[in-house]
């Protein structure tokens, strides 16, 4: 049975559709992690929050008083590959692995960078005609000026706003989100929120 070729637009649209919604969604989860405690180290607290939980060596009371003994060594550095090495191997095996199992479809549908690049592209067409910045004999010619200044406005705009956005978001891996943002309103960045918004 033949399908008409409307039918195969349509969901194709219904198809990019979706895969936009998921990269957003991927992004706005991404983002969110450490706003809901589900992974971020705290620098100042020295502890991972992992899925809600704090993760912490659970040394600091005990550590003096252990005696200097193979037992007590060995109960340290049990302690220290159970509450810091493997839950870190574990968060760090997530991505990679998605990626393994996933492919592409990891790539196209999830991947925050993915989605970025694809922005990208996105406002190239939109302002040069073509997704890439060296002109080819093959492209066609760029579209009219007037589409392209409101498409380079809104590029401006996203090369100022999303970098500082995502880097106030990504701040909160390592600096606790409430203060990130108290730093924000009082407008008194602190060294580390300083260093994330030049990184």
């Amino acid at each position: 049975m033949l399908r008409h070729p409307e039918c195969d637009n349509i969901s194709m649209n219904r198809l990019h559709i979706y895969r936009r919604l998921a990269q957003a969604g991927f992004v706005a989860f991404f983002l969110l992690l450490p706003v809901f405690d589900l992974l971020r180290y705290d620098v100042a607290e020295r502890t991972l929050y992992l899925l809600g939980q704090p993760w912490s060596l659970g040394l600091a009371e005990e550590f003096y008083s252990i005696a200097p003994s193979l037992w007590g060594s060995a109960h340290i550095t049990m302690a220290f590959f159970l509450h810091a090495v493997l839950p870190r191997l574990v968060v760090l095996s997530v991505f990679p692995l998605l990626g393994f199992l996933l492919g592409r479809t990891f790539c196209g549908w999830l991947c925050p960078e993915g989605a970025f690049f694809e922005y990208a592209d996105f406002l190239s067409q939109k302002v040069l005609g073509r997704r890439h910045l060296i002109r080819r004999p093959e492209d066609p010619p760029p579209p009219p000026l007037a589409s392209r200044l409101g498409w380079g406005a809104a590029a401006v705009l996203s090369v100022l706003v999303i970098p500082l956005v995502v880097a106030l978001f990504m701040a909160g891996f390592f600096i606790a989100p409430a203060r990130v943002w108290a730093e924000v309103v009082a407008l008194q960045p602190s060294f580390g929120l300083k260093a994330a918004w030049w990184a």
